[in-house]
């Protein structure tokens, strides 16, 4: 919905709309969060902040899922010299999720 919406609204009243876009996205990546959907959910919280940069909600959304990602590479290392198949599918989670400029998708990629 949200994406729907923002494609329809045109540059000019873009500003008009910032507001509703950025609550219509932090809504959908809540919901794509508690569906354990983290990259999608990753993707609509920038996007919200694009609309509001200083939404408390979409900020404490990425730290959460920012959390989750580090927490499934820590899960990923345990398990490197166990069972390296199952810590690839941890790292490839991870690499889903964050962006490639993120410190910890850089070391999730060069374990794979």
């Amino acid at each position: 919905k949200a994406h729907r919406a923002a494609r329809k609204i045109s540059n000019c009243n873009l500003s008009k709309y910032k507001g509703r876009l950025a609550k219509a996205f932090i809504k959908e990546a809540k919901r794509n969060e508690g569906r354990s959907r983290y990259a999608a959910a990753y993707r609509s919280y920038r996007k919200a902040l694009r609309y509001n940069g200083g939404s408390s909600a979409a900020k404490s959304g990425l730290r959460r899922i920012k959390k989750k990602a580090t927490k499934l590479y820590g899960q990923a290392e345990v398990l490197m010299d166990v069972d390296p198949n199952e810590a690839k599918k941890f790292l490839r989670q991870v690499i889903s999720i964050l962006p490639p400029s993120d410190p910890i998708y850089r070391k999730a990629k060069s374990k794979l």
